[in-house]
């Protein structure tokens, strides 16, 4: 049995995933199916294509005539059967997703070729040349790639898929690239120019002291926003403490003082201005807790787990409303939390440090606002944007 394959190319302009649609020659996958019908010609091609283009289906086999009937048939189906080879006329396939591949993993090289060291071709659709970059970036294995265009190996574009990175050569037509790590690729979105401090205060390097190349990674790594801004924070971090602790013993001192003015100023929404994110934030959990009072009536506490789901770091604070908009409580009671990349916290509001109010005052039902700064913006007020609300019992 031949296996070819094909790429149906679904969302591969934006590299986000790519679906490919396999090729099985003599086999059938039998069974789920939810559409059969006839094709205009012998090719099949069109069935795998039909296949790409419809959500539902997940595989298809397709009947070449006579054996099939006097036109070819094409079956759609849910699912994905289990293959079954040696079936004389039929040609069937499975939609692949290949997930989140990086388009930054792989170069593309226009015009050039890098011939041999290949471990597999590829048919791809619509001649797309992307669509190659994308296959070698979701395949571990793939070191290097070439894509040759339509009309010269076939109808259709190929892509040759390689275990090693071939020498290049200059061809026309023809699209390379070769795997690459994250740090080359910073590399390429490195500005000289850059300084330590904040951009829109230029200095003059006067904020330089011994971090500029840290500094210089940290921008381009907030500029390509591959990773998020808490991994970016997190290795400047520990790059100007390497630095500190090779300074000698008269200098660490104002070294580590001036990293830790610099990790401040980094992990806040100060950071997440520069990186230019959202506010975003979830509730996960509220956990309500009755707190009797034996002077007096008694008390509620509302403690509430939050997540950052977005890329950078985020500054919080709840706030508990009756349900007649009255603000019971806010926390913390000045400025807000701060909550990175990706993590959670956990912060209680109530009724328990509030000398006008007790459980008997709330309303039956009470309302928690999640707030996050809107990290574009250093006013300080009426810059916090309402993210996740929650309803519960009051009283």
């Amino acid at each position: 049995m031949r296996l070819l394959f094909s790429a149906a190319l679904i969302s591969v302009a934006s590299l986000a995933h790519a679906q490919v649609m396999t090729m099985e020659q003599d086999t059938d996958r039998y069974g789920s199916d939810y559409r059969i019908f006839a094709l205009d010609r012998s090719d099949p091609t069109l069935c795998r294509q039909a296949c790409a283009d419809d959500a539902r289906c997940g595989a298809y086999t397709y009947g070449a005539p006579p054996r099939w009937g006097p036109t070819a048939k094409c079956w759609l189906k849910q699912g994905r059967p289990a293959r079954q080879a040696g079936s004389e006329a039929l040609t069937s396939g499975i939609k692949v997703t290949i997930p989140n591949p990086i388009p930054w993993q792989v170069t593309a090289e226009w015009s050039t070729n890098r011939p041999g060291r290949d471990y597999r071709n590829v048919a791809v659709s619509h001649g797309n040349a992307r669509a190659c970059q994308t296959l070698c970036a979701g395949e571990g294995a793939c070191v290097a790639y070439t894509y040759v265009p339509p009309g010269v190996q076939g109808r259709e574009a190929r892509c040759w898929l390689k275990s090693s990175a071939p020498a290049k050569r200059s061809e026309a037509g023809r699209v390379s690239g070769v795997r690459r790590s994250y740090e080359d690729y910073e590399r390429t979105a490195t500005v000289e120019s850059d300084e330590c401090g904040p951009g829109w205060l230029p200095l003059g390097g006067t904020f330089n002291g011994p971090f500029r190349q840290v500094c210089l990674r940290h921008d381009a790594c907030y500029r390509l926003k591959v990773q998020d801004q808490r991994w970016c924070d997190q290795r400047m971090v520990s790059e100007m403490a390497a630095i500190c602790n090779r300074q000698a013993w008269y200098n660490a001192p104002t070294c580590r003082f001036r990293a830790a003015i610099y990790e401040e100023a980094i992990t806040s929404t100060y950071g997440a201005a520069s990186y230019r994110g959202a506010p975003q934030g979830n509730i996960i959990t509220v956990q309500r807790k009755r707190i009797n009072d034996t002077f007096s009536d008694d008390e509620v506490e509302y403690c509430v787990t939050v997540r950052n789901p977005s890329a950078i770091t985020q500054e919080y604070d709840l706030r508990l409303y009756t349900s007649d908009n009255k603000l019971v409580d806010t926390e913390p009671d000045t400025h807000e939390f701060n909550v990175q990349a990706g993590g959670q916290a956990r912060r209680c509001v109530g009724t328990n440090f509030s000398p006008t109010w007790s459980i008997s005052d709330l309303s039956r039902t009470v309302i928690i606002i999640l707030r996050a700064d809107t990290p574009d913006s250093f006013r300080f007020w009426n810059d916090m944007a309402h993210v996740a609300v929650w309803t519960g019992p009051g009283r």
